[in-house]
Order: C-alpha cells, then structure tokens, then sequence
C-alpha cells in the first residue's frame, strides 16, 4: 500500500476503578479517558462496548456486569489527537474469587482513508483486581471433660474462614485464669 493514510487508532490512556481494588458484590464506577492516536483522521460513527473476554473458566467470562445502564456507547466523531471519557457501574459477581479479571473494550468505528469510508474494528483488555472481604470465626471453646485441678486437660477450638480469600499467619493466644500451658502463643 503506497498511501500516506496510516489507520487511526483508539488507545485507553487512563482508567480509575477507585482504589487498590474493587469488592466482589460491590458496584463500582469504572472512569476511562480514551484517544484517537492519528494526527490527521478522525474516527466517525464509533460503537465501544465494555464487557468481559472470553475465557475457557467459567470464572471469568462474567466477572462483572453493568449496573444502572447499558455496556455500549456511541460516540459520533472524534477528531485527530482528540480525547474523550466515558464511566460505566458495573457490579462484581459477590462469589466471584479474589484475584485480578479482564474487562474488554471493543470498538467499531470508521474512518475515511484515501478517499473511501472505512470500517475498522479493534479491541482492549484492562485488568481489575477483586478482593473479597475477611470473613473469619472462632468457634466456642469445647472441653473433653471435666477439668479437676493439677489434672491437664484438652481444649478444641475451631478456626473457620468463611470468606473467599485465604487467611495467612494465623496466631494464637491463650488467655484466662487458674491454667498454665507450655505455650501460651
């Protein structure tokens, strides 16, 4: 192709999901801030759907849903080196697990290159992290028996993590009265 038209690109420049991470159950707004990286062509008619990709996990395919409005803008023109912004709320699935999933940016816009009105398509994937918030219990303490004094005895005590997240570096310590142990922590 000898033509000087170079095909005009769209790139997220920024995006904010309002903090370290979102919460699973927990809507959010996603702000993103886009440019039309050509110097000479602007983009007309554009269609940019938000959604999640496609994945062969279950998980992921439906991380996140839009919540209060629909995943696709219209965007009729952009000039060259323009920038616009767009927010979406979108809703982390509550069960989803914590770690980081993809949300896709689709595009279909055209442009007019040498003359003739293009078609042109493209896509992009950001990355936000969902964490699950702790949810850890300690069950009642159960005696084997009756305890006489000078007589050791056995305590079982359960330790229950009822969030989605693992628990790390669980301590213990032992407080009370009238009891000694080899080790209290």
């Amino acid at each position: 192709d000898k033509s000087n038209a170079s095909k005009p690109q769209i790139i997220i420049e920024s995006y904010d999901y309002g903090g370290m991470s979102v919460v699973g159950g927990q809507e959010f707004t996603l702000k993103m801030t886009f440019r039309n990286t050509s110097r000479e062509t602007a983009i007309e008619n554009m269609k940019m759907t938000v959604g999640n990709p496609a994945s062969e996990s279950d998980t992921d395919v439906a991380a996140f849903t839009p919540a209060k409005s629909s995943n696709t803008f219209f965007i009729e023109r952009i000039g060259p080196g323009e920038t616009f912004s767009r927010e979406i709320a979108l809703y982390p699935k509550a069960d989803a697990s914590p770690k980081s999933y993809g949300v896709r940016i689709s595009y279909k816009y055209e442009a007019v290159l040498n003359n003739a009105r293009q078609e042109l398509s493209d896509e992009e994937t950001i990355s936000i992290p969902l964490t699950q918030p702790d949810r850890f219990e300690v069950s009642d303490v159960v005696l084997s028996g009756p305890i006489y004094m000078g007589d050791s005895a056995s305590l079982s005590i359960s330790y229950v993590n009822m969030g989605k997240s693992s628990v790390y570096n669980l301590s213990v310590k032992l407080e009370g009265e009238n009891f000694t142990s080899g080790d209290m922590d």
